[in-house]
């Protein structure tokens, strides 16, 4: 009996040793059923970032270790490690970051784990640390408002602490990139329009300046003296004063009234359009001698 005994004692070590050295499984990978969204503006200098929230559910793998790897489908591949989102005609790249940099991107799912890819942490049943997956977009990928969309497959391993590695999960994953209407403009180094010695149909030299815009604009024109250089600046209506026109990039503004609509209809090509703004003086009565100043100011607006 005491023999028996201590044979069910071995046994029963060995099964529990054998349990305690289980490879821990990964189960399932869950990400947002209705995507990842990330609003965009072309012309914001700072990247812009959204996490990827990210749900396992596994065995006991507390501690493990979790690799993550990205397969784009045929039609989101872009350069490098990024997907390519689309509205159906134009493109834009979205990068991919993991909490080790940037985030592993195969386009054959082959490649996912033949090499260590960016890894986290499981701190639990079903809990990741950290950040594992952002999506980002750089400045300056200039296209049409609207929606783009990039579709990959998302696989995921979890390694224990003995260094095996569990058999990969994989969900359906895709980023929406909502595309803002974005507008600006961007002075250049000289704003003045300077006339010289007053004559009639005597001219400024131009002033340049950048709109920025992914839409068609208006530009509006306004002056603070209804097209009137007057003696000093002056904002008296009965001061000394020269009429004037400009034009703005080779069309004569308006001078019906103090505010003017300049439109320009289709998008500027690669998001910037050059303008030029210039000056000249119209037939005037004599006026005192002296400076004669006005003051325009241009605001880009969104085509009604």
């Amino acid at each position: 009996m005491s023999l028996s005994k201590t044979v069910l004692a071995a046994a029963s070590i060995w099964a529990l040793a054998g349990a305690a050295n289980a490879a821990c499984e990964l189960k399932s990978i869950n990400v947002p059923s209705d995507g990842v969204v990330i609003r965009y503006d072309p012309f914001d200098q700072d990247e812009t970032r959204v996490e990827v929230p990210i749900r396992l559910r596994a065995d006991d793998c507390r501690d493990a270790r979790f690799e993550l790897a990205i397969s784009p489908l045929v039609n989101s591949q872009g350069p490098g490690q990024t997907l390519r989102a689309s509205d159906g005609s134009r493109t834009i790249d979205v990068r991919l970051l993991s909490q080790g940099g940037e985030a592993r991107v195969v386009n054959n799912p082959i490649n996912a784990f033949n090499s260590p890819a960016p890894a986290g942490r499981v701190t639990g049943a079903g809990t990741v640390s950290g950040q594992p997956l952002r999506v980002a977009l750089t400045y300056g990928q200039v296209v049409a408002p609207g929606r783009y969309r990039a579709e990959a497959t998302l696989f995921a391993r979890v390694i224990d602490g003995d260094g095996r590695a569990g058999q990969p999960v994989e969900t359906r994953f895709y980023v929406d990139v909502d595309v803002q209407p974005s507008f600006r403009l961007a002075a250049g180094v000289d704003r003045r329009l300077f006339l010289g010695e007053l004559a009639e149909g005597v001219q400024s030299d131009p002033v340049n300046f950048n709109a920025f815009s992914n839409i068609g604009y208006d530009l509006s024109v306004r002056s603070y003296h209804d097209w009137r250089m007057t003696l000093n600046g002056s904002l008296r209506d009965e001061a000394p004063g020269v009429p004037y026109e400009v034009t703005l990039s080779g069309q004569t503004v308006s001078r019906s009234s103090s505010d003017a609509v300049v439109r320009f209809a289709t998008p500027p090509q690669d998001g910037v359009r050059n303008h030029r703004l210039r000056a000249k003086a119209l037939a005037f009565s004599p006026q005192p001698a002296g400076t004669y100043r006005d003051w325009i100011t241009i605001e880009i607006k969104p085509r009604a």
